[in-house]
């Protein structure tokens, strides 16, 4: 995006406003400024799957994690509204993720992830904040998810959002157990 003159001096927080308010951006903020030219950290909603960006969703997962659903089912659950993912990008580079299943009265949450050279930038946390006012809003009642024994800093994420440990699944993940954890809404 460039600039008029007048604009690089100073980004001021009425100019970020006027900004994502005249591109109709709702989570965007202005990283760095180079010149006359902003970059955007994003995130997105992935709404239409196509094959590049499921398999950019498989990749990403199977870098983070050492594997991931098949891009063929990633394609076609979101499709059919039984997955949500979120990602983060930036520069048009996807450095971190978070995918969702639908069930009955409960979404679960399959996966966040962000990429090792992208974490401690606070990428997971607005990634849950995604999911989190998604939830408050929607008619689900609760969010499971399993994570691994030893992952504490995620383990720490989910505390933080209220997510209480409920049980444990021993060798979930072959190697290792996970513990659950669950987030009920809060009705007033």
């Amino acid at each position: 995006i460039f600039l008029p003159e007048s604009c690089r001096s100073s980004l001021t927080s009425i100019f970020e406003f006027n900004l994502i308010s005249f591109f109709g951006i709702e989570k965007c903020a202005i990283t760095k400024k180079v010149t006359n030219v902003i970059t955007w950290n994003m995130i997105s909603e992935i709404i239409d799957c196509d094959n590049e960006t499921a398999r950019s969703l498989e990749n990403i997962e199977k870098l983070i994690f050492g594997t991931a659903w098949n891009y063929e089912i990633i394609q076609e659950k979101i499709k059919n509204k039984k997955f949500k993912y979120w990602i983060y990008e930036v520069e048009n580079s996807i450095k971190g993720y978070l995918g969702i299943q639908f069930l009955e009265e409960e979404i679960e949450i399959l996966g966040i992830g962000v990429n090792q050279g992208s974490r401690r930038k606070n990428i997971a946390t607005e990634l849950m904040d995604e999911l989190i006012e998604y939830f408050e809003k929607s008619e689900y009642k609760k969010i499971i998810l399993e994570v691994r024994e030893s992952n504490t800093v995620a383990q720490r994420l989910y505390k933080k959002y209220g997510f209480k440990k409920i049980s444990k699944r021993k060798k979930y993940y072959v190697d290792e157990d996970a513990e659950v954890y669950l987030r009920e809404k809060i009705y007033a």
